[in-house]
């Protein structure tokens, strides 16, 4: 009887352990897929910053919009999101393609495009597992969550 007791322990333990190292492992391919979507979205805090400096009387938008990017330029990974939504947001009212220097502004759209597909195509297979059983279990007993699309009000989607 004890060693069937021990038997069945060690199994579920064995179990918890494989779905802990699956799940592990598509997290590490999302945020994989994140660092340089990270880093584009960064570099876009930066070519807004110039481009707000570069106006000649930056209206009240412009100097809210400046004080995120400055906000979000200090900040770690999950509160970077956080302001860059409201970032989008803001600039989604704006014109944020002055007549000069408009190909950064452009370069870094198609980043930020890019590495957001690529971003969304690496979440998609965790998500899916997070779905199922028995890691929706897992994942519920840890308070682990889905992760968020990227979408872009800038690049389109």
């Amino acid at each position: 009887m004890y060693y069937f007791l021990t038997a069945l322990i060690i199994a579920v333990c064995l179990a918890f352990l494989i779905l802990h190292h699956r799940l592990a492992r598509r997290l590490q391919a999302v945020e994989t897929a994140f660092a340089p979507l990270e880093d584009a979205l960064r570099e876009r805090t930066d070519l807004l910053t110039d481009w707000i400096n570069a106006a000649e009387e930056p209206d009240e938008d412009k100097l809210a919009l400046r004080e995120l990017c400055e906000t979000a330029r200090d900040s770690d990974a999950d509160e970077f999101m956080k302001v860059w939504k409201k970032i989008d947001r803001l600039v989604s009212k704006l014109d944020p393609e002055p007549p000069d220097g408009r190909e950064p502004l452009i370069e870094n759209e198609r980043k930020i495009r890019q590495r957001g597909k690529q971003y969304n195509k690496a979440l998609e297979p965790y998500n899916a597992m997070l779905d199922k059983f028995p890691w929706r279990l897992y994942a519920s007993s840890l308070m682990i969550k889905k992760e968020e699309k990227f979408r872009s009000r800038m690049s389109g989607k």
